[in-house]
């Protein structure tokens, strides 16, 4: 291993790919997919994923965009959830 090639650094011990992973999606505030983490073996697999565009399905709606345009005065535990119709259940005592 170069070690000027630090992208190339192996995320193959579960303890520390846990903690790198945890870490960095909490300080980006992109999670990742299940599918994703599996496939993430290097921190330039890491590097790319959190390169993708996430797909969105609240575009043009102005509370996303609110969320969007504050995400880093926001707690971490807030997030835009766009409503699903009726058939949903949102609340138990529906």
């Amino acid at each position: 291993q170069d070690p000027v090639d630090w992208k190339a650094t192996p995320l193959t011990e579960r303890n520390v790919k846990f903690r790198v992973l945890t870490l960095a999606m909490r300080h980006i505030r992109l999670p990742i997919s299940n599918r994703a983490l599996n496939n993430i073996q290097t921190v330039g697999d890491l590097l790319e994923e959190f390169d993708q565009k996430p797909v969105t399905t609240d575009a043009g709606h102005p509370v996303a965009a609110f969320y969007k345009e504050n995400a880093d005065q926001l707690p971490a535990n807030m997030k835009f959830e766009p409503f699903q119709g009726r058939n949903s259940r949102t609340h138990v005592h529906q």
